[in-house]
């Protein structure tokens, strides 16, 4: 199923290793992953992974840095070289460099006292970039080989996908709705983890 409206997906702290540091000039350095691959997800409802593969050809250089999937909250930005990102094996690492300004003082403080809980992603996924399965038990699984573009990274309070669960339900609707239609048509995947 081909998705063009941005999508957004939150890991939890201990996934995303977040860190904020204060500089000697007044400015905050965070650094985390934002994605990781070939990792369960939450249930949204169904379990997503990122392929390894998925980043592969998407340009970072207009990708912003928010705070809580605000745009009136920018902490840094790739085309200001405040934002750098670096796909490795584990995922999409960053490092950022917050202003000293109020929010960027603010979100140091909020990162160090555990009150900022999680990075998350705003992303659109390529054409035929992505798949659904059924596991052995039942739950639908969604896996995105192929992400067009990554439009946000955001730094997020709650862990959650709360933000997206209007937006979640309706794909994972229109996925039950096509199922019976495509396993008549073809032996449906299922698949063991």
């Amino acid at each position: 199923m081909n998705n063009n409206k941005l999508n957004l997906r939150t890991l939890p702290h201990a996934d995303n290793q977040l860190r904020a540091v204060k500089n000697n000039d007044g400015t905050t350095t965070v650094t985390g992953y934002a994605i990781v691959f070939d990792q369960p997800s939450q249930p949204l409802p169904f379990i997503e992974y990122i392929s390894r593969d998925a980043l592969k050809g998407v340009d970072f250089s207009s990708t912003l840095f928010l705070y809580a999937h605000d745009y009136n909250k920018i902490l840094a930005r790739a085309d200001s070289g405040t934002l750098k990102t670096q796909i490795d094996d584990k995922g999409l690492k960053f490092t950022a460099q917050l202003p000293n300004t109020t929010l960027g003082n603010d979100t140091r403080e909020n990162i160090n006292s555990g009150n900022v809980k999680g990075c998350s992603f705003g992303f659109t996924i390529a054409e035929d970039g992505d798949r659904w399965a059924t596991a052995d038990d039942g739950t639908t699984v969604h896996y995105v080989d192929k992400i067009a573009t990554v439009d946000e990274l955001t730094l997020t309070p709650v862990p959650a996908y709360t933000q997206t669960s209007v937006e979640v339900q309706r794909d994972l609707q229109a996925y039950l709705e096509n199922k019976e239609e495509r396993s008549s048509m073809t032996t449906s995947e299922t698949v063991s983890y």
